[in-house]
């Protein structure tokens, strides 16, 4: 599991290998006592762009400021923006769909 550079301690990585045996790979920053071989850092940084991508492309279809009376409602806003990003870009790969 890939995770941010907040993700930086050592006990925490350690207990969820012992005790889950999930391998947690976060970001290392430059004086870390855990380094990441060059092939990992660069895989990370693949993957990290994908997702701010991703993040960037959702958050260019939320308005300025989403009126939500409820958090049920500001749930659904919320995934209705996802879902609009979902079509667009479906049918920008497709074009037989437009």
């Amino acid at each position: 599991m890939y995770a941010d550079r907040a993700y930086n301690d050592y006990k925490f990585e350690d207990f969820l290998r012992e005790h889950a045996k999930i391998e947690l790979i976060p970001h290392r920053k430059k004086g870390s006592k855990r380094p990441l071989r060059g092939t990992l850092r660069y895989l990370q940084s693949v993957i990290r762009k994908r997702i701010e991508t991703a993040f960037s492309q959702i958050t260019s279809l939320f308005p300025r400021a989403i009126h939500a009376v409820t958090a049920a409602g500001f749930e659904t806003k919320i995934f209705s923006f996802i879902i609009a990003l979902a079509l667009k870009m479906l049918f920008k790969s497709h074009p037989a769909l437009t």
